[in-house]
């Protein structure tokens, strides 16, 4: 861009051009912390994850309960 001013005047102005950082912050920022952003996603797989895993140790506390059972039976 070129500017010629015919006088001697002085004048002040603001040209954009493009996305400005914080236009760029700002869509960063959601992407990681907003609702459907990468923490919210990851922090929803994570809870699932956990509650599959408390299923399984359920499932395991349940099997070693009844073998614990079966060999008092048999041993005890």
């Amino acid at each position: 861009m070129l500017f010629t001013l015919e006088n001697d005047q002085v004048v002040f102005t603001n040209v954009r051009y493009g996305v400005s950082l914080t236009d760029s912050l700002e869509t960063f920022s959601n992407a990681l912390i907003g609702a459907g952003g990468l923490l919210a996603r990851r922090e929803n797989e994570l809870n699932e994850d956990l509650q599959n895993f408390e299923k399984d140790l359920l499932a395991v506390e349940e099997r070693v309960s009844v073998l614990t059972d079966r060999y008092n039976t048999e041993f005890g």
